[in-house]
């Protein structure tokens, strides 16, 4: 007769039953399945114990132990940053990021990856872990966030990304996209501290001012040698 109920106890992790009938030449058999990722432990140990309260003539035979092992699983995240786009012959992006697993453990980890252009690998970065103690099984978010462009470029287009993972069992590479783009930025032009649109445009106001002078110069001259 198998045991009415299975009781857990939390504090001391042993789970106890009562089967209330063995018969004559009879046997029981308990099996335990465990699945990794449901203690926060890279291990546990395990012993299944069963007695039997009978009153017989040989007693030795009224209790059998067995023990064995429950490993956690863990897994590892990395990341991987593919330009897209027109890209610099060097410079670095920085981009941040966080992963969180809300199950089965809540966990957080922060990281920070820096891809040099002139070392990409088939236009992309080299794979950098960002979290290498992912419990088997965990559903997790990978958020990343452009953070720096290399000098003279600046970012284009969307500069954050989001990544589900459900029930990473295996180790999982994330992949994000940057794109930058060049600024051209007008050289300043000395002893004026504008650029050269400003520079270009006060030339043409001082040419009409000048005209305009000489103009009412002209004019001037020729009246007094009408009077005389």
């Amino acid at each position: 007769m198998c045991p009415a109920q299975w009781v857990y106890n939390a504090a001391s992790h042993t789970v106890t039953a009562t089967i209330p009938v063995i018969p004559t030449g009879g046997s029981v058999k308990v099996t335990v399945v465990g699945r990794a990722g449901f203690f926060d432990a890279n291990s546990r140990r395990f012993t299944a114990t069963t007695s039997a309260t009978f009153k017989d003539a040989n007693q030795n035979n009224n209790r059998s132990q067995a023990s064995f092992n429950v490993t956690n699983k863990r897994v590892t995240v990395s990341l991987i940053v593919r330009p897209e786009g027109e890209r610099p012959a060097s410079g670095v992006v920085t981009v941040t990021g966080s992963i969180d697993c809300v199950t089965l453990f809540q966990h957080h980890a922060d990281f920070t990856y820096r891809l040099n252009y002139a070392r990409l690998v088939n236009g992309a970065g080299a794979p950098q872990v960002i979290h290498q103690i992912v419990w088997a099984g965990s559903n997790c978010t990978v958020t990343v966030r452009n953070m720096t462009a290399p000098d003279g470029w600046e970012f284009k287009g969307v500069t954050m990304s989001e990544q589900k993972l459900t029930k990473v069992m295996g180790d999982t590479r994330v992949e994000h996209e940057v794109r930058v783009q060049f600024v051209a930025v007008a050289p300043p032009l000395p002893l004026t501290g504008g650029v050269a649109t400003d520079w270009l445009y006060l030339t043409g106001a001082g040419v009409l001012i000048v005209g305009v002078a000489a103009g009412r110069y002209k004019t001037a001259t020729r009246s007094a040698c009408k009077n005389q």
